[in-house]
This record gives C-alpha cells, sequence and structure tokens, in this order.
C-alpha cells in the first residue's frame, strides 16, 4: 500500500515538474500566414544584411527565431549581426557556433558556415580577432562547406572577403575570380554580380597601384581617404620627406589663400586630436613640413579623420609639385584660362591645381559626364593610384 502511494506521489512530482518546464519554457510564436516563416525571414533578413541594413536583418532573424527557437540559419545570423552592431564577439560565435548545431539539412549548414567566416573578418576587422586566428576559423568553415557543396557562391566570396580583411590580396583575387567566372554566377543575382564585380575591380586596382607599404594596403580598403590617410600615403608610400627636406616653403600661393588668421602653415603646437591616433608620426610630419592643403585647423586640431575632396588632393599634389621643381610660376600658370570642366570656375582656389594635376594625367575627370567632381570623396585605392602616377611624375627629381 505504502509502496503504491510512493509511485503515484512520484509519477505526480515527475508531471508536475514537467508542466512546470513546459510554462517556464520560451512558447513560439503562431505563423499569421503562409509567408510568415522562418525560411521566408531568415531570407529577408539575409536582403537586409548584403544591404548593410542591420536593424531590419535582426528585427528578421528575430521573427524566425520565435518560430522556430532552434532555426539554424536565424541563429547564426543573429550572432552575426549582433557582432556587426557591436556586440561581443564571444557572444556572437556562441550563436553562430549553436546555429551550425542545430542546423537541419546541407543548406541550413552552408548558411551558418558563411555565416562563421563573416564573423571571423568581422571580429579581425575590429581588432578583436588576430589575422592568424581569423583566417584560420574562416579555412576550416569555408573547407567544411565545399566539402559539402564545391561551387558554392557565397563561401568563396566570404572567404574572399576574408583575406580582403587579412590584406593578402593574392589569395583574396583567387577567390572572387572563382565567384566571378563560375558557371553558377549566370543564376546569381544581379546584386551578388555587381558587389562581386566591385571586389575584382578593386584588387585589379589594387594591382596596378602595387602598394609597398602596410600603411598603403589598409588604404585600398578603404571607402573615403581622409586627412590621416592622405598623411600616411605622403610619408609611407611618396616618401614627401625627399621634395621638402630639402627646399624652402615656395612664395607662390597655390590657391586663393583665406585671410592669415584662417590658415596655418606651420603650427607651434602639436594637434590637439591625433594623440592616439594609428598614424601619429606621419600626420606629425606632414604638419612640420607645412604641406598645403594639410595644415592644422585654427583651433589647433587636425581632423585626422575627415574625407579629402578630390580639389583638396589637387592642391596637395601641386604644392608637392611646386616643393620638387621649384618651379614656382606652376603655381599661376592656368590662370585667366577657360576651364575645360563645368564643375570647375576659373576663379575657384582649386582651378590651377585641378589643371597642373590633369594636363599631367595625375587626376581625371568622369569618363562618363566629363565633370571633375571637385567635391567629391575619393575611395584609398584611387589615391594610390594617384600617387603612384606623382611618384612616376617625381622620379626625375
Amino acid at each position: 500500500m505504502k509502496s503504491s502511494f510512493r509511485k503515484t506521489i512520484a509519477v505526480l512530482a515527475v508531471l508536475s515538474c514537467a508542466l512546470l518546464l513546459a510554462a517556464c519554457a520560451k512558447k513560439t510564436r503562431q505563423a499569421s500566414g503562409i509567408m510568415d516563416s522562418p525560411e521566408h525571414h531568415y531570407e529577408v533578413g539575409q536582403r537586409a544584411l548584403d544591404d548593410n541594413n542591420l536593424q531590419q536583418a535582426a528585427e528578421e532573424f528575430q521573427l524566425a527565431l520565435e518560430l522556430d527557437p532552434g532555426f539554424g540559419p536565424a541563429l547564426a545570423g543573429k550572432g552575426l549581426v549582433s557582432v556587426m552592431q557591436g556586440g561581443d564577439f564571444d557572444d556572437g560565435l556562441s550563436l553562430v557556433k549553436n546555429g551550425l548545431h542545430k542546423a537541419d539539412g546541407t543548406q541550413q549548414k552552408l548558411a551558418a558556415l558563411t555565416a562563421e567566416i563573416r564573423l571571423y573578418t568581422e571580429g579581425l576587422k575590429r581588432g578583436e580577432v588576430s589575422e592568424y586566428k581569423a583566417l584560420t576559423e574562416a579555412k576550416n568553415a569555408y573547407r567544411a562547406g565545399i566539402h559539402s557543396d564545391k561551387g558554392n557562391l557565397a563561401l568563396s566570396y566570404y572567404m574572399g572577403e576574408a583575406y580582403l580583411q587579412a590584406l593578402d590580396f593574392e589569395s583574396a583575387e583567387k577567390m572572387f575570380a572563382a565567384v566571378k567566372y563560375s558557371q553558377r554566377m549566370e543564376k546569381a543575382g544581379i546584386r551578388f554580380r555587381e558587389k562581386t564585380d566591385a571586389r575584382w575591380e578593386l584588387l585589379q586596382k589594387a594591382k596596378r597601384a602595387a602598394p609597398n607599404s602596410i600603411v598603403g594596403k589598409k588604404i585600398v580598403l578603404v571607402d573615403e581617404l581622409s586627412r590621416a590617410d592622405m598623411a600616411g600615403l605622403l610619408v609611407e608610400e611618396l616618401n614627401v620627406a625627399r621634395f621638402f627636406g630639402r627646399t624652402q616653403t615656395p612664395e607662390a600661393s597655390t590657391f586663393q589663400a583665406p585671410p592669415s588668421n584662417q590658415i596655418v602653415r606651420k603650427a607651434d603646437t602639436a594637434p590637439t586630436d591625433t594623440e592616439h591616433h594609428p598614424l601619429k608620426a606621419d600626420i606629425d610630419q606632414v604638419i612640420e613640413f607645412g604641406v598645403q592643403g594639410l595644415q592644422q585647423n585654427p583651433d589647433g586640431s587636425f581632423t585626422p579623420d575627415m574625407p579629402l575632396t578630390k580639389a583638396e588632393i589637387a592642391m596637395i599634389f601641386q604644392d608637392i609639385i611646386l616643393r620638387a621643381t621649384g618651379k614656382d610660376m606652376l603655381a599661376t600658370e592656368f590662370i585667366g584660362q577657360k576651364s575645360p570642366f563645368a564643375d570647375v570656375r576659373n576663379d575657384q582656389p582649386y582651378f590651377n591645381a585641378v589643371m597642373v594635376c590633369t594636363t599631367r594625367g595625375l587626376l581625371e575627370a568622369d569618363k562618363r559626364s566629363g565633370l571633375f567632381k571637385p567635391g567629391a570623396s575619393v575611395p584609398g585605392v584611387d589615391a594610390l593610384l594617384y600617387i603612384k602616377e606623382l611618384k612616376a611624375e617625381l622620379n626625375p627629381f
């Protein structure tokens, strides 16, 4: 009798625990229609991620997980997005690994492995993972993926991105070539083809520019050249000291200068905003030389991260040419002439500099519109090509 009673109590205890766990467990959301599925929300999230719309991507992955908390691709996607939004790397990695573990079938596994490659690339970009660690883990994920699908385009593309971030341009080019010339590209979406072509073009430009320094290689990846980036290129790639170290500041102005109280040729005090900048030594050197267009601001700052425009690059290049050649008359060579560019008037302060650079083939107008676009920012790889042309121009000096 007592034994039977104990068994009944035990059964009731087990049932109570099960009911309690079920009550505490996270309830899944009921689908509101055919399109309200984990797969659909994941695909929408992926498209948002490709457009760099991280907030929408996070929301879509969360909607997928509300329907199926164990949906592997969404777990991996959520981990990747959280890191791209600035979240903890290890937490994001844990989600990606969990997504890989719960992936159901080859396609879900491939999605999770692609997310893992992208995660380590992001970690390398943020400086939270060493180059060795990032490439090792990314290559492991890549090999695991191509074991299941040898010609997978996403795996190869994002492995190319990993190599690119590690500044291994040769390996990156091989990966992007495998994608660009794959027979599968005919069925790939137009946006995937476009971003592959963009990366291919970037690497072809980088190959022509052939940067010698680590600074130069890093600038290949820069979307908008900054004042600090230009300082780095002038010092590391052009060796501008050989021109500025042997000459005095030209008396002729390279453009219509602002009033003297608004511009500082050489400052007596160090910049107020470059103390911890990775290119501080290069910035200090161009300030010491008084490179036109890269002076300190009146308030003592340098604004190292401010993007440079094409017009400003023209003025910088003109100043370097003047210093290298000693031909001060170049500063006014084109004054009074008609401008060949509809968007550069001949009374603009940078007109002469634009003409000095374009007539020497150092800078060029947009081939399609014929406009110079003086206010446009400049991609890092284009700036490297400009520097290469300037080096050739100044080679005799």
